[in-house]
């Protein structure tokens, strides 16, 4: 049987093999048989899925959202909210079907930009026919009704089902990281249903270290389970509600800042378990954060920005030494695990095989 890229392509969109293994078996292949028109002409052949230079999809979304941009001042403001909701539908339609065409021509690879820009527009087109229409709240009751039947739940509603329907259909893993900012704003919105009319700082904050929890637990749930590395944008979506929730509440009490450094290091030792970089920074921005608001407290303004400056040289100098010791630093992690815990991490990791 002769295997051609169009076949390795077909494997990768069924999810029999990844990007990373078509394109090493193809490179195999290539070395081990070289094609006749390879050998004629001295040409290296062509591997399969090669990755996208970061500029191009980065190109292509400043331009969709000055395009997006504006095409709405244009409409609003010859048609108000009306034309703001009939340009987002009729934009997200066109960035959809281009999405998809070159979706689908590229087994997967390409069009991301597009249908996540298409997702993003659609609550946009809600929220104007919600304007368009005056829409307001036929029932006067408890914070929960207002929310329910607010101007803005419609919204908030269509944009996760848009962006769970996207996921479904194109697995791309960037619509996490939509999803999880529409389930931090719908969080926030319903704030007045668990702490009553006009919420305090302090309780909101709250409410997003519990979304980030939330996200974090998802993304652990997906980690390494996934075809493709959704829980990537769960963990930093999570990690930015958490973190940022936390520094924001840290500032009530001194026992409230011991607490938020704890929990920063539970997530420097998490990156250990998890092989996520990225709670390792969150980590230790938070607890330089925390140093620093102490700092505050206790020094006068002229010791102050030496405590910071050493706050700031602590922080690269316990970066060098993570990164030089990571290897001894995640198997002294792996150890710290009870056996009874170690399937709830994601597998391949250090963590899920120690011991066994």
């Amino acid at each position: 049987m002769r295997i051609s890229q169009e076949t390795l392509g077909d494997a990768v969109s069924r999810g029999v093999l990844t990007e990373q293994e078509a394109s090493a078996l193809w490179a195999h292949l290539q070395t081990e048989q070289p094609s006749p028109a390879a050998s004629s002409t001295g040409a290296p052949a062509a591997t399969l899925g090669s990755p996208t230079p970061l500029w191009r999809p980065a190109l292509a979304a400043l331009l969709v959202a000055l395009v997006s941009a504006f095409a709405f001042l244009v409409a609003f403001d010859r048609f108000g909210f009306a034309g703001l909701a009939v340009t987002a539908a009729a934009l997200s339609g066109a960035l959809l079907a281009a999405g998809r065409h070159r979706h689908v021509r590229s087994a997967g690879r390409l069009g991301h930009v597009f249908i996540s820009a298409a997702v993003l527009l659609v609550p946009v087109a809600v929220h104007g026919l919600v304007r368009a229409i005056d829409y307001q709240s036929p029932w006067v009751g408890s914070a929960l009704t207002d929310w329910l039947l607010g101007p803005w739940f419609p919204v908030q509603a269509t944009a996760v089902a848009a962006t769970v329907l996207g996921i479904r259909s194109f697995r791309i893993p960037f619509l996490s990281a939509v999803l999880a900012g529409a389930v931090w704003f719908a969080a926030q919105d319903a704030a007045p249903v668990l702490f009553g009319d006009d919420p305090a700082w302090s309780q909101r904050a709250l409410l997003s270290s519990l979304s980030g929890l939330v996200l974090l637990a998802a993304g652990l749930a997906v980690d390494r389970r996934a075809r493709d590395d959704h829980a990537f944008w769960l963990n930093l979506c999570g990690l930015l509600a958490l973190s940022g929730g936390l520094t924001t509440l840290h500032s009530e009490s001194e026992a409230s800042l011991l607490l938020v450094a704890l929990l920063h290091v539970g997530l420097v030792v998490a990156s250990l378990l998890l092989e996520r970089r990225s709670f390792a920074v969150a980590g230790a921005l938070g607890l330089a954060a925390a140093a620093g608001h102490l700092a505050d407290d206790l020094l006068d303004a002229k010791a102050l920005s030496f405590a910071l400056t050493g706050i700031a040289l602590a922080l690269i100098g316990l970066g060098l030494l993570y990164h030089l010791h990571l290897d001894r630093l995640e198997r002294w992690a792996a150890a710290l695990v009870p056996a009874r815990l170690r399937r709830l991490l994601p597998p391949g990791t250090l963590g899920s095989s120690a011991g066994r």
